[in-house]
């Protein structure tokens, strides 16, 4: 049996993370164990626990077990070209390749009857629920050990309310509040959302989920997509427009949140407009944030200034204080002095709503508790 000719899985996953090979080099390293391929770190068939299973994918692993099982013949060119047709179907829902190819596929291969689980967990992390009721009508189960990492990864690419439908008819979680909840709270919270879940929180909802106000507030705090902040002021509000919520809008370079947040009641001002809130990081307030960037990643170029400019008009059509002192005393004079990028624009927005630039508050003028 060969070695040395492939990547491990844990490399190729690695490569392909990085972007050193493409999608379909990456399959190509995984589908060479299934020729009898092996690198000396793939050499075990136990599979990877702890912490790396939450770097990768479900799926891949539930692949590895299979691959690296020495005990059948390796597959013929034909077979791998049949069985690459089948994983991919399943990453873009193809029920017909499915249909058309899988039994034949197990007719020719039998030892293999086992890949219609990483099928599975491969059609939940790509939200294909055709696939996923096909994987699951001919003998894969969600009561895999992986199936909760494959539902956590497809969350990220936002869990469609159909998959989790399937996946409760299957009997995959109780349907009760506790654990609806739970999967709702946690979908709020990604650490780092990376598309819309609303969908599938709301379908949570419907079907009796609760989320805390403190939860709400954290998810508006992390920078959540649009559609997901609109559901989360819709269930509440006041959890939803407090706590900084423009601040993490405006840092997220994101003027339809901000303005959504407005409408909802948002304070336009410092969180510390209606008194101080030591939960708050210290920043400047929105007005000034807008003008001169502390918190705002690569500010200043043409998108990003477009955006801080039309996120300054949202907070003067709701009233922003344009006199309000902002952080180590700064105020709009001193942060139109020291603007990089910008500065006429937003001099000509000022006067388009009439604030008089020299009448704003000079530090130097400040009484002395605030020098």
């Amino acid at each position: 049996m060969a070695s040395h000719e492939t990547l491990c899985f844990d490399e190729a996953f690695r490569e392909l993370a990085r972007a050193h090979i493409n999608e379909t080099a990456f399959w190509s390293q995984i589908l060479l164990h299934f020729q009898g391929v092996r690198h000396p770190a793939d050499k075990t068939k136990d599979r990877i626990t702890g912490q790396l299973r939450f770097q990768y994918w479900a799926s891949l692993y539930s692949i590895r077990h299979i691959a690296v099982d020495t005990d059948y013949t390796p597959l013929s060119e034909d077979s791998i070209f049949v069985l690459e047709k089948i994983l991919r179907a399943c990453t873009i829902d193809n029920l017909k390749v499915l249909e058309s190819d899988f039994h034949a596929f197990l007719a020719e291969t039998p030892h293999l009857e086992g890949i219609i689980q990483p099928m599975a967990l491969l059609s939940v992390e790509f939200n294909s629920t055709d696939c996923l009721r096909f994987c699951l009508e001919n003998g894969a189960t969600v009561h895999d050990e992986l199936m909760d990492f494959a539902v956590e990864r497809s969350r990220t690419y936002t869990t469609s309310p159909q998959l989790l439908g399937i996946l409760f008819e299957h009997g995959w979680r109780e349907m009760n509040e506790l654990e609806l909840s739970k999967l709702a709270t946690q979908a709020i919270l990604l650490p780092k959302p990376r598309s819309d879940t609303s969908g599938a929180v709301q379908w949570m909802l419907e079907h009796g989920a609760k989320l805390q106000s403190a939860d709400i507030r954290e998810a508006v705090r992390r920078k959540v997509p649009e559609k997901t902040l609109a559901l989360l002021i819709a269930l509440d509000r006041k959890a939803a427009t407090t706590f900084g919520s423009v601040h993490a809008a405006m840092i997220a370079k994101n003027p339809e949140a901000v303005k959504l947040l407005l409408e909802a009641g948002a304070c336009p001002d410092h969180p510390w407009h209606d008194g101080f809130d030591e939960r708050e990081s210290s920043m400047n307030t929105p007005i000034i944030e807008s003008i001169r960037p502390t918190k705002i990643a690569d500010p200043d170029t043409p998108e990003n200034l477009r955006k801080r400019l039309a996120i300054a008009r949202l907070l003067l059509e709701h009233g922003a204080d344009t006199n309000e002192i902002g952080y180590s005393k700064e105020t709009i004079m001193t942060a139109l002095a020291r603007c990089n990028v910008g500065k006429k624009q937003f001099e000509k927005l000022f006067e388009e709503f009439g604030v008089d630039i020299t009448k704003t508050i000079d530090p130097a003028t400040l009484p002395k508790i605030y020098r």
